[in-house]
């Protein structure tokens, strides 16, 4: 598994790839492909988030970030109110 700490850093990732490829040239681009082939069976990606709500994360974690751990609730907005009838009216 590795963390990240945004979506961006994994956007940024595939953002060099085609740099990459291109300062290790075609012939060594193969040559890593048939590298890879030959020793990784299956290669699988999952993105997972973790709820804070949904946790039971050791003390230690919550010290390290208590702002994800133990976030601040936010109140719900009021509902604004509808105008009566009486007011749609008197603006038609």
């Amino acid at each position: 598994m590795t963390a990240r700490k945004s979506l961006a850093e994994v956007d940024r990732g595939f953002s060099i790839e085609n740099d990459v490829m291109s300062a290790i040239g075609e012939a060594n681009g193969k040559r890593m492909d048939e590298l890879f082939a030959s020793c990784v069976e299956s290669l699988q990606t999952q993105l997972f988030a973790f709820n804070p709500a949904m946790s039971y994360p050791a003390e230690e974690w919550i010290k390290a970030d208590p702002d994800f751990w133990k976030p601040k609730t936010v109140t719900a907005m009021a509902t604004p109110k509808k105008p009566a009838m009486e007011d749609l009216k008197a603006k038609q």
